[in-house]
């Protein structure tokens, strides 16, 4: 069941446009899969009441007229309790779980559902960021941090230049950030891929597998794009204040980012987020994913420099119908989004 309907002005809206292919044009390929944001919507299912009287208060009564509308209240409610904007002096490394200055609602929640909080601190968890959003925020040339990555890669010693140099456009790119919840997925959903340091295809295995849709054909100058894959341990994450011994990590739900058609809620039957695949046909299983507090890219942290270089398709419905049914099956629930994607599932 929806966690919406408790609110059924929105809950008519999103059923009025959850099949409309003129919605509004989204991060790129076929205009039709904006369609799937409302769907989203209707599918989330964990959603807690707190959350949703203050998503609730930003929505215009009595519910939006159109997806244009939505999506300013959207952002409206992302700035107000997600996206927070710390003073500078603000230490990312310990948060205060009950100040909303520095801390989303992600995480203060009494319902947010931690994915786990006591879990093996040694956990590897990976994250691929395109090197362009980096130079975007650092005003560096996306060429030079690319190349300054191999340098640090090809010489990790600590007095290459390059990694002091790096290192700053790291911290520039960090002051310019928003403090929203960081997805990342686990090393070890994606062992095959990162086996051999060679391999050239693994950047587009974990765009695919990651679902990051707009690391693609679709972005300014199109491909291939630049990307660095960070990894980190879940010691290395931030914490809140007077919990040394746990870490905040939640499960992705949609009003956690922005608007975005590759993004699929979990039936609450499972214990972690997954990504949709956007290689259509694949039998693989989704790989996990999560949420957890902001934390500014570091050097220590860069793990594999490469290029995206392979397209994805222009329509998600098959992406999402396999995705849809993989949910299906490892929650034990043939029903899972049925009323909302009929069209894909029957």
């Amino acid at each position: 069941m929806s966690a919406f309907t408790t609110v059924p002005e929105f809950e008519t809206f999103l059923i009025r446009v959850k099949d409309d292919h003129g919605l509004a044009p989204g991060c790129g390929g076929a205009p039709q899969n904006a369609r799937f944001i409302p769907r989203n919507f209707l599918n989330e299912e964990r959603l807690d009441p707190t959350r949703i009287a203050s998503y609730v208060a930003t929505l215009p009564a009595p519910g939006p007229r159109d997806f244009a509308e939505w999506d300013e209240a959207h952002k409206r409610y992302l700035k107000r309790h997600v996206f927070p904007a710390p003073p500078a002096t603000h230490d990312y490394r310990t948060v205060p779980r009950n100040n909303p200055n520095v801390c989303p609602e992600t995480f203060r929640m009494p319902g947010a559902r931690p994915a786990f909080q006591t879990t093996d601190f040694d956990t590897i968890l990976v994250r691929l960021v395109a090197v362009e959003a980096i130079a975007e925020l650092s005003r560096a040339s996306e060429d030079r941090i690319f190349s300054l990555g191999e340098q640090v890669l090809g010489d990790p010693s600590p007095h290459n230049p390059a990694r002091h140099e790096l290192s700053g456009i790291f911290e520039d790119a960090a002051a310019e950030s928003q403090h929203r919840p960081i997805f990342a997925a686990f090393y070890e959903d994606f062992l095959d891929e990162l086996r051999d340091p060679a391999n050239p295809d693994w950047p587009n295995r974990l765009r695919n597998r990651m679902g990051l849709y707009h690391i693609s054909q679709f972005s300014p100058g199109g491909l291939p794009r630049h990307v660095f894959l960070f990894h980190y341990k879940v010691r290395d994450l931030p914490r809140h204040l007077g919990e040394a011994d746990r870490r905040p990590i939640a499960i992705p739900v949609v009003i956690d980012h922005r608007l975005f058609e590759a993004f699929c809620p979990t039936p609450d039957e499972l214990d972690w987020g997954h990504a949709l695949n956007l290689e259509d046909g694949s039998d693989e299983e989704p790989v996990r994913e999560v949420l957890h507090l902001f934390m500014p890219l570091q050097v220590d942290h860069l793990f594999r420099v490469g290029q995206v270089t392979t397209p994805v398709s222009d329509d998600l419905a098959a992406a999402r119908r396999d995705h849809l049914l993989w949910l299906q099956l490892m929650s034990g629930r043939g029903n899972y989004a049925l009323a909302a994607d009929a069209d894909l599932l029957r």
